[in-house]
């Protein structure tokens, strides 16, 4: 059976947990849109034309983060429900 190679898991319990690692991409991807928007100044993504490589890219980050956040509200979804089975005894005692 394969491993997981980055998430927490039986055969890799120094790994990260979904939705810490959700995060830290998320604030990411933010800090590189921050950056972008910065070296923008005075361009709004909505007037950006799409020639231009950063307009382009600042937008599909947007896009990215949003996605990524659907996923991370999906993963405290899947946390809540195994919640509902008791309390997290961690790698060595998945809960399904």
């Amino acid at each position: 059976m394969p491993k997981t190679k980055i998430l927490l898991s039986r055969e890799h319990p120094e790994g990260y947990k979904l939705e810490e690692l959700l995060q830290l991409v998320i604030t990411d991807v933010e800090i590189k849109s921050e950056d972008l928007s910065v070296k923008l100044a005075g361009k709004t993504t909505m007037g950006c034309n799409k020639t231009d490589v950063m307009c382009e890219v600042l937008q599909n980050n947007q896009q990215i983060v949003k996605l990524l956040r659907a996923a991370l509200s999906h993963q405290l979804s899947s946390l809540s429900a195994l919640n509902t089975l008791g309390p997290d005894k961690g790698p060595t005692a998945p809960r399904v």
